[in-house]
């Protein structure tokens, strides 16, 4: 019901309806589609951007893993699929219970991952006053679905030599299509 709401609000249409229940766990069982535990099917993708840098950018120009920042990690995929490939992955969120579920995420795929809770927009630029455990800089600098203008010309303080900033995020347009609406989320 919540996922119907979420996706009803955001004028999805929604083709197939399946509530979990008994009957439905038994079908699952009987046609053994059932999994439990570590080993069962990771349900989740990065972004796409994110995959093709991993499997096609990095081998492509021989960068080694090093230490990465997700900026406004969400609920932390981007940074725990990173992570999955030797990444040494920081990650800020101005939602704890985003970071506590990035955390359970990076746990589940036997990752580890920092984070922190920064809110960018409320406190000014804090990255700079942050203590470890997170380091000053980094060789990778992530932001996936978020815009906040002043970030723009802060992270190359925070970026090391020759490192790299992966970001996405969305356009003027958007708002005719979906979310986000609001012109200041949009670039």
């Amino acid at each position: 019901a919540t996922a119907r709401d979420f996706l009803l609000d955001r004028e999805f249409t929604i083709t197939e309806e399946i509530l979990w229940s008994p009957q439905f766990v038994n079908t699952l069982n009987e046609k053994n589609k059932l999994e439990y535990g570590s080993q069962s099917q990771r349900l989740w993708q990065p972004s796409p951007l994110m995959a093709e840098f991993i499997e096609s950018v990095m081998p492509h120009y021989a960068i080694k893993p090093g230490t990465g920042l997700d900026i406004a990690c969400g609920a932390g995929r981007d940074m725990t699929y990173l992570g999955m490939h030797g990444w040494q992955m920081y990650g800020i969120d101005q939602s704890i219970e985003a970071l506590q579920r990035s955390q359970r995420l990076a746990q589940h795929h036997n990752v580890t991952i920092t984070t922190l809770p920064v809110d960018l927009e409320n406190t000014g630029y804090p990255l700079q006053s942050i203590a470890p455990p997170m380091p000053p800089t980094f060789d990778l600098i992530c932001v996936f679905r978020y815009l906040h203008r002043p970030l723009l010309t802060q992270l190359q303080h925070h970026l090391k030599p020759n490192g790299i900033i992966i970001y996405q995020t969305f356009m003027e347009g958007c708002e005719k299509i979906g979310r986000p609406k609001n012109p200041r989320f949009l670039l």
